[in-house]
């Protein structure tokens, strides 16, 4: 197990992608597909651990089977030679947080409701800082190779979602329109199919995010998150513009899969640095 120093260190890493936005004014539903527990997932679905790491003349002298090369260009034995002990770790919380998620859902009383919502937020940050804390050069087990290999493989799978998506969904291959990604961040794209309403846009969000799953290594998945839709009193709808390096995007407020009827709410939503 290769060991560091925590000490500070000018030594950066490339972080997540960010698709421009194809800026303008839209007056059908865009889809948004965001990936589940982004980081969490390729930490596990790659076996990328302090113990699973290779230096390039272990891995030279290995079966090519029995590892992986990452993007960034760092080795991790599988997990059929060796499971990690981080995949392990994030196993165990994102699985108490699913159930903390699917006891909060049949819960009725109000008070036990706000703890098990702040239970399954508390392991979603904890799961999320295992990543974290890899990269944090002042920390107390750093570890670029792993850091830098999780985002790479997050920049990877924006752009092939991406191309997945505009390449199946066209009319070349029998749908009504060519869909666009017309915005990507770190986690999620927005995509607009072409139809006009929010059951074609939601039933062709919900096929696309199977699609791009299928192409990932479990547990990655893609889901069908909501629909930006613009009611028919209004004429806001979905717009994306940049002011001083910040995207915006204003719209209603988004319709998600469960909810059987639209919410008439402007909201306005500032993301975090495009850049």
């Amino acid at each position: 197990m290769p060991t560091y120093q925590g000490q500070g260190s000018d030594e950066q890493f490339e972080g997540a992608t960010v698709i421009e936005p194809i800026r303008g004014y839209y007056d059908v539903p865009i889809a948004t597909l965001d990936f589940a527990s982004l980081y969490p997932s390729i930490m596990q679905a790659h076996n990328l651990c302090y113990t699973t790491l290779l230096r390039p003349n272990q891995a030279n002298s290995m079966n090519p089977n029995d590892f992986i090369r990452t993007p960034s260009n760092n080795y991790f034995v599988k997990a059929s030679v060796r499971k990690g002990i981080l995949p392990v770790i994030l196993e165990d919380l994102l699985s108490a947080r699913k159930k903390a998620k699917t006891d909060l859902k049949n819960e009725k009383d109000p008070f036990k409701r706000k703890v098990l919502d702040g239970r399954q937020l508390a392991l979603k940050i904890s799961a999320n800082s295992v990543y974290g804390f890899t990269g944090a050069q002042v920390g107390k087990l750093p570890c670029l190779e792993i850091s830098q290999s999780v985002t790479s493989f997050g920049r990877m799978m924006i752009e092939e979602t991406k191309n997945a998506v505009e390449k199946k969904f066209c009319i070349a291959n029998g749908y009504k329109h060519d869909s666009k990604v017309i915005y990507g961040d770190t986690d999620s794209v927005m995509v607009k199919f072409g139809v006009t309403t929010v059951k074609d846009a939601m039933e062709l969000g919900q096929e696309a995010a199977n699609h791009v799953s299928a192409n990932f290594i479990s547990p990655i998945k893609l889901e069908f998150e909501k629909v930006w839709k613009t009611p028919e009193y209004t004429l806001l709808a979905v717009i994306l513009y940049h002011v001083r390096c910040n995207l915006y995007y204003l719209g209603i407020l988004p319709i998600f899969a469960h909810q059987q009827k639209e919410i008439r709410r402007i909201v306005f939503h500032q993301t975090r640095n495009s850049r």
